[in-house]
């Protein structure tokens, strides 16, 4: 459980449930099956000590997990509405690099070419179909959050990160004033958008290295702040969630545009200013498909979300079900750690 010490930092735990739970069914490499059962058990075993070591090593307060809702998102009716441009890009130039150029950068482009549409039709349309069985084991990893104590939250029409989104904003603003740190258990990069730039009490967390990121991390690793992610990304594109980005934008393009002029917008009034061999990229796609890239991309922080927060305050978990279910899927060494923590309610 949680120190209780007053004046304490006050830790809030958000885990993208079905990115975890892809992150553990590919962490071991090997199948693994119930010795009882001989149903497939990976995944489970995984994402039950990613569970253990974050309450025993976090500590948290409070902790939820958000999951996708089955069926479509508003992201995918948005998508139906891209059309893409007809006009094609300009060969890139080669020789001096002209007035607001980025030198030394022409790294290839994971976006389509302008006047084609998207490799495969759909929002998040060049995504893996999941196995069939990790799909086997999804049922017994909500078994497992249900004997931890810990809610889970779908909002129709939403994403988990909407979710997350939603819920840190209410932390953040919490009547109540406190310390508090809210650890997002995540290693999607959207989620970064969260951060808030000078503040330290939004955090990406990954489980299985300990490490955390925060804006000072962002900022080293993309070369934007968190403010700017959703333009960085709205100019990259996102492959894993075939969102159209500028082509022949990178990454370091993308950043140095970013920190030359602060935002899309201020590269829409700037372009006079851009080299043409990306201004006239930049200008074909200022008009739809950068703004309906930054929708896609920015998470909704007020979906309509009917959950108590306190409901998400840790609880001991259920020793007699866990022990049960560890047995029946073989984890002998899970049982021996919950037999040494906290006790049944």
């Amino acid at each position: 459980m949680p120190d209780q010490t007053p004046d304490r930092t006050v830790t809030y735990c958000l885990i993208d449930g079905f990115a975890e739970i892809f992150r553990s069914f590919y962490a071991i490499r090997r199948p693994l099956y119930s010795p009882m059962t001989g149903e497939p058990t990976q995944a489970v075993l995984v994402f039950a000590q990613s569970l253990l070591k974050l309450l025993t090593t976090v500590k948290p307060d409070y902790i939820v997990v958000a999951l996708d809702p089955f069926g479509k998102t508003f992201r995918d009716e948005l998508y139906e509405q891209y059309e893409p441009a007809t006009s094609t890009p300009p060969p890139a130039e080669t020789g001096s690099v002209g007035e607001g150029s980025i030198p030394g950068d022409s790294e290839p482009s994971t976006s389509t070419t302008v006047g084609e549409p998207p490799p495969i039709p759909g929002y998040k349309g060049t995504r893996r179909e999941t196995p069939d069985s990790l799909t086997q084991q999804i049922p017994r990893i909500l078994e497992l959050l249900q004997l931890f104590q810990i809610p889970v939250i779908e909002c129709p029409g939403m994403e988990a990160d909407d979710v997350i989104a939603t819920l840190t904003e209410r932390i953040l603003h919490h009547p109540e004033p406190r310390k508090l740190h809210v650890r997002i258990v995540s290693p999607d990069k959207d989620l970064e958008q969260l951060i808030v730039d000078g503040d330290r009490r939004v955090t990406l967390y990954n489980i299985s290295t300990g490490v955390e990121t925060n804006a000072d991390a962002v900022i080293a690793k993309r070369g934007v702040t968190p403010a700017q992610i959703v333009d960085f990304l709205a100019l990259t594109g996102d492959v894993v969630d075939n969102i159209p980005g500028v082509p022949g934008i990178g990454a370091r393009t993308a950043s140095k545009l970013l920190q030359r002029y602060g935002s899309v917008e201020g590269i829409r009034n700037s372009l006079p200013d851009i080299e043409v061999r990306w201004r006239d990229r930049l200008q074909d796609n200022l008009r739809v498909q950068i703004p309906l890239s930054r929708r896609l991309i920015t998470l909704e922080r007020n979906a309509d979300i009917h959950f108590d927060l306190e409901d998400a305050r840790v609880k001991e978990p259920l020793k007699q079900g866990l022990d049960s279910f560890f047995e029946t899927l073989g984890f002998s060494r899970l049982r021996q750690q919950i037999q040494q923590t906290g006790h049944d309610e």
